[in-house]
């Protein structure tokens, strides 16, 4: 079970006051993991940005060398 109190992404752009996280009555919470769907695609992005970076370090291991002008 999770201790941290989930802060709504969407309600809370809108005012200084933080809205927090409607769970299962939002059309964006996705239950299976528990948490906002606007997480979900953010960590599934920078997982994927990742491993094209690791992807391209294993194929390119040395940067090319600065060429002087």
């Amino acid at each position: 079970m999770e201790s941290m109190v989930q802060v709504c992404p969407l309600l809370s752009t809108r005012s200084e006051v933080t809205e927090l996280c409607l769970g299962e009555q939002c059309a964006w919470y996705v239950a299976p993991v528990r948490k906002c769907a606007l997480y979900v695609i953010g960590h599934k992005g920078a997982v994927d940005l990742q491993n094209l970076q690791k992807e391209f370090m294993a194929t390119n291991p040395t940067p090319p060398a600065p060429q002087e002008h």
